[in-house]
């Protein structure tokens, strides 16, 4: 839903309504995604718990210190359209990652005993 909504963002550059309800979108996608990447993070090496969370942590921050310099340079240069498809792409290789080499463990994808 995220990168769907920051594909779409510069569409919604029309009117402040639009805007407002595209910035909300975005916003609930983004805090959605956080929350449910903070849970599957977490129980990707149980044992190392602590330090997993920490190295995610710290991916994030660097993720929003990098956004802070180039997203002002991309939206000076290429305006909305330099932010939402750049936001969206960068999205979609997160998800990428997430797909390929991130596994969920958890009772959900365990066989259930046959007796």
């Amino acid at each position: 839903a995220v990168t769907l909504v920051y594909a779409l963002l510069p569409l919604a550059n029309v009117g402040l309504l639009p805007v407002v309800i595209a910035l909300a979108l975005m916003r609930f996608s983004f805090e959605y995604a956080l929350v449910s990447n903070i849970i599957l993070i977490s129980e990707q090496a149980p044992a190392q718990r602590g330090k997993v969370m920490s190295l995610a942590a710290a991916m994030n921050l660097t993720g929003i210190t990098i956004s802070g310099f180039s997203g002002p340079w991309a939206y000076e240069h290429f305006g909305v359209w330099g932010l939402g498809p750049v936001s969206a792409a960068c999205t979609a290789l997160g998800l990428t990652i997430l797909l390929r080499w991130v596994h969920e463990h958890g009772s959900a994808h365990k066989k259930p005993p046959i007796h």
